[in-house]
This record gives structure tokens, sequence and C-alpha cells, in this order.
């Protein structure tokens, strides 16, 4: 059975480039029945434009959806809208580069969400949604969700399909999930990972894995170099603070000095060999 999903949060952030006030979903008993659903609008879905936050895209309504939409429709989920982005998913990591506006953080809005996935994480961040999905190449989904305070992941390559995404960097780039708890990442990843024959990179292999908080005896790496050359002293502290929280755990140096070198060769890699 269709039902109807009514989508009423004001969006103070910006976060959404289209809305569907009224979103429809099939009771499924899958499980995000009922759940609206934030799509990065990279991402392909029918009926529902998709501009990738540039003006040469305005008016483009896809007549497909891409392989994760699907699985989500299937689970039950209502989508509500296409979050803003990054134009293209290029031009930095603030999601201040879109045709539609910058998108502000949830939490200050004189601050940015991260990018290029800032739209999907200021909508859960601002409590718009309880998950969405994003893109990552180098960081699109993990910085946006650090900056807004919520849980993201990139998942493997091939984990999750790629058909109907339209890439910044086609051997790099991944579909991916935010939501504000590790249990919703959880839920969001176990329907949209899995096999596509549209993508021969999917991964043939059902996604099993269950959440545990037993931490003790895990090692954490602490790049504490680049922490005290990278990041202001505010931020210094909020690491040091979550690893005093680790209690159990063992936090060990790691002199990562390869890594300050890295931004070119990832650079050249995007832009010059997709």
């Amino acid at each position: 059975m269709v039902k109807e999903y009514f989508f009423e949060e004001t969006d103070r952030t910006n976060a959404f480039i289209t809305r569907l006030d009224l979103a429809m979903y099939e009771e499924t008993g899958g499980p995000l029945e009922g759940k609206g659903i934030a799509v990065k609008d990279n991402i392909s879905t029918a009926g529902i434009p998709t501009t990738c936050a540039s003006r040469i895209l305005a008016g483009y309504v896809p007549p497909y959806d891409a392989h994760v939409v699907t699985c989500l429709r299937e689970a039950g989920a209502a989508i509500v809208g296409k979050t803003n982005m990054d134009e293209f998913g290029m031009g930095g990591s603030t999601t201040e580069n879109s045709a539609y506006g910058p998108t502000t953080n949830p939490h200050d809005a004189s601050r940015v969400p991260g990018g290029s996935s800032g739209g999907s994480a200021a909508a859960v961040g601002a409590g718009m949604v309880d998950m969405a999905l994003g893109s990552d190449t180098g960081g699109s989904i993990r910085c946006p969700a650090a900056f807004c305070g919520i849980v993201g992941l990139k998942p493997t390559y091939g984990r999750v399909s790629r058909y109907g995404l339209i890439a910044f960097s086609n051997s790099l780039e991944q579909i991916g999930p935010l939501g504000k708890t590790v249990a919703d990442v959880n839920t969001l990843m176990s329907v949209i990972a899995g096999p596509d024959p549209r993508d021969t990179t999917a991964y043939d292999r059902p996604y099993t894995h269950t959440p545990s908080n037993d931490i003790a005896g895990m090692k954490i790496a602490v790049p504490r170099r680049i922490l005290r050359r990278r990041c202001g002293p505010c931020c210094c502290r909020a690491c040091a603070h979550c690893y005093r929280k680790t209690g159990r755990c063992r936090c060990r140096d790691a002199d990562l000095f390869h890594s300050l070198h890295g931004l070119c060769p990832c650079c050249i890699l995007c832009d010059l060999y997709e």
C-alpha cells in the first residue's frame, strides 16, 4: 500500500535544493518504512530534479532511480528531497560553492557544514531527517559528518553500487550513509550495500555487520603532530577529551608524516586522470 509522508520541517540551513512537502512511500515492512530520507543531489532520482548544485543541470529530471534509491524505496523509505552540495562535488569542502547558495552549519550559522555532502549532513544535524545519503571521494561524507556532529561512513570501494551516481571521480567515489547514530548508519548501510549487475565493481556479498560498543583493548592511533600543526587549539582539546573518554582503549602516537604531502597527488588523480 502506498502512503503519504508530510515533510514539514523548516530548512534554516539551506540544506535542500529540492524538497518534497508530500512524499510517497510503500508499506513494505522494510527497516526504513515510514522514515524520511534525504538524498545528495548528485544521485539520480526518477521524477525528482537532480542538478549536482549546478545551473548547467537546472531542470534535469532523471528517468530512472540510482540503485541505492531503488533500495531505499524497497525498504519503505520516503525520499523527501535532494540536498545541497559543492557544484559537481568540486570547488572545496564547505558546501559554499553551490549555484543554489551556501549551506550553513546547523549548530552555528556563521560556520560551514563541510562538504561536498554538506546539505545531507546539515539536514541530519538539524534534525530534519534521521538519515541521508551522500557521496565521498576524499572526505565528502566524513568531513561534513564531523563538522555537523553526526555519523558518516565512506564504504569500501565496491561495497555500494555507483549506478546512478554522477561521480566526481569514478574510481574513487562511493555513495555512503549519514545518520544521527552509529545504529542509524548501520541500518542505512545494510539497505544500500550489495551486488548490482549494472555496476561490475559492486561486491557480491551481504552486509551483516552488527555494531558493538565493546571497545576494550582496542588501539587508537593518534596523529598528534598533524593535530598540532594543522588544527586549532579548540580542536586539539576536543580530541584530547575524546581520548580520555575512551577508557579501556590504548592510544598510541602515529607519525603520519607522508599525509602532509597527500593533497597534491590526490588532486592530480581526481582532476587529471578521471
